[in-house]
């Protein structure tokens, strides 16, 4: 076990980990149901998109029914009973998660919060009051990762550790790992097979309504209770998968042997690889076969009649195939969920090093822009959550409070990254110290003590 867990405890969080969530298909049905079907796939105005965006939250929120108790695959009975959207945080690693000490202070700062319009939604009937009580929070259970109700974690590691047997009981991640394990080898399309892996595993929770896909490198910018609010606020995926008129799309990588019935040179899309996904979305890359094939066999780095063509699947192919799927107006045509410092060009992106690791530089990669109002965007937030150990004495304070739907508005707009990389190992302590400061007004992981 790192020195770094060992730092975590020693300040007072949580021991950790979390079961996998399989099972079930769906909140409130005891039989499995299939994916959404890509013919659902039609394009819609954003007006619809907002009305069905609504619905899809109030699908899982919606409270009442006889079945309304029944525990989701995960086994999140707290969640279950109010019906709390979750955001799936998938991680794509070789086998360690370099930031486990700091990630397990951010989760503890999530232990126990509820959504305070959901409880106002179900009329904050006694009955369930004291059910949560006695299921949320510290009470659900001893780890971590079961403390809170906001977030599913998913990890893949490379088939290529054969030795890899899971993370150890006393891990943040313990049960995490994903079954399905890809052989990774970067530039190919194995990192896409990787990625979908996550999707597949992570659709098994019907809970999940936002996929993220972060690295072993990445770190949380915000808070737990931002995130979440943000994330379920937003409409679009957070991928670009638009034809933004001089943007660059590295069309000298398509290949006219690419094409097919469904997939042309005009959908031809780049995005960063870390995305977020909407349910619908994520559905669509499961389901797809015709074009997974098409980039498998034509986008890969190597040399091809002569000419060496660098094109990388990770970066194009999801976007490509929500535009490909007439998609691209649900998206933010951004893609920007997670900071990445390309400013040394290169195939890789910079990694920081620990002397850079301060509450500033954190500021900075909040705000890489104009429009990013990180203290609204806290202080909003904490209004919308309810901690489950104080149900009993603001019960009735939140049940009689006027508020909007649940989820209604962001505070962040699409070039606000929620998320960074690329923190080596060597930053952990750094990262952790900034992470647990009370003083430095961040409040990533604290309420500032």
């Amino acid at each position: 076990m790192s020195s770094y867990w060992h730092q975590a405890q020693a300040l007072g969080r949580g021991t950790a980990a979390a079961d996998p969530t399989h099972e079930r298909a769906a909140y409130g049905s005891a039989q499995p149901r299939p994916y959404l079907a890509a013919s659902q796939a039609a394009a819609r105005s954003d007006g619809e998109m907002e009305a069905e965006e609504r619905a899809v939250v109030w699908e899982v929120a919606q409270p009442g029914g006889a079945d309304a108790a029944i525990e989701p695959p995960s086994g999140d009975a707290c969640a279950a009973q109010l019906r709390i959207p979750k955001v799936a945080l998938m991680f794509l690693t070789r086998g360690v998660l370099h930031h486990e000490a700091a990630w397990a202070l951010w989760f503890a700062h999530a232990r126990g919060l509820l959504p305070a319009a959901l409880l106002r939604a179900r009329g904050c009937e006694p009955r369930l009051l004291a059910s949560l009580a006695s299921t949320c929070g510290a009470a659900a259970s001893p780890r971590l990762l079961k403390q809170q109700h906001l977030f599913s974690v998913y990890v893949h590691v490379g088939a290529n550790d054969a030795r890899f047997a899971g993370f150890p009981e006393d891990s943040l991640f313990h049960g995490t790992d994903i079954k399905e394990r890809v052989h990774v080898s970067w530039g190919t399309f194995a990192l896409v097979d990787a990625t979908r892996a996550l999707l597949r595993a992570a659709l098994q929770d019907p809970a999940n309504q936002r996929f993220v896909l972060l690295s072993e490198s990445g770190v949380p910018l915000y808070p737990p209770a931002a995130t979440h609010q943000q994330l379920l606020a937003e409409r679009r995926s957070r991928i670009n998968a638009c034809a933004n008129p001089g943007e660059e799309r590295n069309l000298h990588r398509w290949l006219g042997k690419m094409e097919s019935d469904k997939l042309k040179r005009e959908h031809w899309r780049k995005s960063s690889q870390w995305m977020v996904l909407t349910r619908e979305h994520a559905v669509l890359a499961v389901n797809d076969t015709e074009i997974a094939e098409r980039f498998r066999l034509y986008c890969l780095p190597t040399f091809r009649e002569g000419w060496w063509r660098d094109c990388y699947s990770d970066e194009h192919y999801f976007a490509t195939l929500l535009a490909a799927e007439g998609r691209d107006a649900e998206t933010d045509c951004r893609g920007y969920a997670v900071h990445v410092d390309w400013s040394r060009m290169g195939e890789h992106p910079r990694a920081f090093e620990p002397r850079e690791i301060s509450s500033a530089r954190l500021r900075l990669l909040r705000a890489p822009t104009e429009g990013c109002r990180y203290p609204a965007t806290i202080s909003t937030a904490d209004a919308q959550f309810v901690p489950a150990d104080a149900l009993g004495l603001v019960g009735s304070q939140v049940c009689t409070a006027p508020a909007p739907p649940p989820y209604a508005s962001s505070a962040l707009r699409p070039q606000c990254p929620l998320f960074a990389r690329k923190f080596a190992p060597h930053t952990a302590p750094a990262v952790l110290a900034a992470f647990a400061d009370c003083a430095n007004g961040l409040r990533i992981a604290n309420d500032g003590c």
